[in-house]
């Protein structure tokens, strides 16, 4: 007879269910369970207490945690941007790789050549090579536009830079800004890379390549059937642009913060931080005339909990975009939506009608159950 209101526990436990938490596969999940070649996981829980950075430049698909349970972050999970190459007299060099989930930056060909675009939706926009005859210094680049991610919030990608006045139109544009957080669910990718600088020339003559722009952060999605607890830090920044300002020639831009998504069943408490900033662009060698890169734009933050209420007085840059399970249900109000995009994300299950029937049908029973009871109490009890 235990065996109805055990059966009553599990349906409302399953009516009430909403994020996809997972089946648990992996177990008790810690910063070794992360490993670079593996992007989605299954844990019971998640303790992250000692740094984990392999994400970190990777490249390739988002990171997506599922946890049945608990999570607590007390070090630092990161799928940063890779930082864009100095300038050489080679060419062919690469640009920064992105975080796992976002785009790379733009790389560079062969010398005496405008720099390329950075990659993804808001790729910032090539430095141009000139060879201008009238100047003192007859070859120089512009700086690489920096990438871009966020519309609102935060801080917006910068263009290249230029010196002197006859390079004028050769500074590569900032990256255009795009996406939403209220998107995530059909879209959830990293940032956008910053462009490569143009070719240019050292004071001695020697031609030289433009610096590569930086990659875009990366993508880490977590959601948890328990509290999130984050005292550490998450961190997507995106990388800086390729330039020291030493020995080399234009700048490269770099790339975009990323994309952090968190969301709980319970309730999220930071008192650590939540980062996904742009880098910073890279600068122009000895040459006053060739530019420098400009810098990344922001990523996005979005949190997702039981009451849309963030605590614990932490530092979220730039600023989250924070739902309710209520506001989220009445936004989406389908039994199932899928993460479809060019990378493999989690399902999330919705709250739907044959949730609420489960509910109400195991409190019937339980009712129903409570009152044969009563009655066969009745009906032995001795006035």
């Amino acid at each position: 007879m235990k065996l109805i209101p055990f059966l009553f526990i599990i349906l409302s436990q399953n009516a009430f269910a909403y994020f996809d938490t997972g089946t648990g596969a992996d177990g008790a999940c810690t910063q070794a369970t992360l490993i670079a070649g593996t992007r989605t996981y299954n844990c019971t829980t998640l303790n992250i207490g000692a740094a984990n950075s392999v994400f970190n430049a990777v490249g390739g698909a988002a990171v997506v945690i599922k946890v049945q349970g608990a999570v607590t972050i007390s070090n630092t999970l990161s799928a940063n941007g890779g930082v864009g190459a100095n300038a050489d007299g080679t060419g062919s060099l690469a640009g920064g790789l992105a975080g796992a989930g976002g785009s790379n930056g733009g790389a560079y060909g062969a010398l005496d050549t405008d720099g390329q675009n950075g990659n993804g939706t808001g790729g910032g926009v090539k430095g141009i090579y000139v060879n201008d005859v009238s100047n003192a210094f007859d070859v120089y680049g512009g700086g690489g536009g920096g990438g871009s991610y966020s519309t609102q919030g935060g801080t917006l990608a910068l263009n290249g830079d230029i010196n002197g006045t006859s390079q004028a139109g050769t500074k590569g544009a900032q990256g255009p800004t795009w996406g939403n957080e209220t998107n995530f669910e059909s879209s959830f990718i990293g940032g956008s890379g910053g462009a490569s600088g143009g070719g240019g020339e050292t004071t001695g003559g020697v031609k030289v390549s433009g610096s590569t722009g930086g990659g875009g952060g990366g993508a880490i999605h977590i959601i948890a059937g328990g509290d999130i607890t984050i005292s550490g830090s998450v961190v997507a920044n995106g990388g800086n642009g390729g330039g020291d300002g030493a020995s080399v020639e234009s700048g490269g831009g770099a790339g975009s913060g990323g994309a952090i998504w968190l969301q709980s069943e319970g309730n999220i408490i930071i008192s650590g931080s939540l980062t996904a900033t742009g880098g910073t662009g890279g600068a122009n060698g000895s040459f006053g005339t060739s530019g420098e890169g400009g810098s990344g734009g922001s990523g996005r933050i979005r949190l997702d909990d039981i009451d849309g209420v963030i605590t614990g007085g932490g530092t979220v840059s730039p600023s989250a975009q924070v739902n309710s399970l209520a506001t989220i249900i009445a936004r989406n109000s389908s039994s199932s939506v899928e993460l479809s995009s060019d990378i493999s994300c989690a399902a999330r299950e919705k709250l739907s009608w044959s949730h609420v029937v489960t509910f109400l049908l195991g409190g019937l029973i339980l009712v129903s159950f409570k009152f044969k009871r009563a009655e066969r109490f009745l009906a032995t009890e001795k006035f």
